[in-house]
């Protein structure tokens, strides 16, 4: 399936920019209990491998 991408103008959003076909970001947080720190550096360091920019 191919998806076609509309011509957007380049927005700076804090060090990321968007838009003006710029990779799309990803946003996502962890599922995880805080007082889990293995499992939350875990999910953490899974969703960096994965290009999850927000």
């Amino acid at each position: 399936m191919k998806i076609t991408r509309n011509n957007t103008r380049a927005v700076a959003v804090g060090r990321s920019t968007i838009g003006a076909g710029n990779p799309i970001l990803v946003q996502s947080m962890c599922a995880t209990r805080t007082q889990d720190i293995q499992a939350t550096i875990d999910q953490t360091n899974t969703l960096h491998q994965r290009k999850a920019g927000v």
